[in-house]
């Protein structure tokens, strides 16, 4: 029996990750002022998809990208169509988490 020994590499990139953090505390606090606003979950879940990372096989080894915005710095196409890929999958997922969070916190309030 063998065992296959697998290897991650972790790509992390501070600046975008400030970035990131930066746009998405500006955008929570613009949200507190004005949560009537129909596009503040989707502009916070925008910057929550940015900053959430993404997964990516590579040759033999598991290349994890942090944030998902430090994929937008590299010139290349394949990592930009990466980076496309998880901003789409980790956007739907942080909308619908926000989604049902406002919810439980309108029922609440009620």
């Amino acid at each position: 029996m063998e065992i296959k020994k697998h290897n991650m590499r972790l790509e992390f990139n501070g600046v975008a990750l400030l970035f990131c953090i930066i746009l998405s505390t500006l955008v929570w606090f613009l949200g507190r002022r004005y949560r009537a606003k129909p596009y503040f979950v989707f502009i916070l879940s925008f910057c929550g998809a940015l900053l959430l990372p993404a997964f990516i096989p590579g040759h033999g080894e598991m290349i994890i990208a942090f944030p998902n915005a430090a994929l937008f710095t590299v010139f290349n196409s394949l990592a930009w169509g990466a980076g496309l890929f998880y901003l789409v999958l980790n956007f739907f997922i942080s909308y619908a988490i926000l989604n049902i969070i406002k919810k439980y916190l309108y029922l609440r309030s009620s």
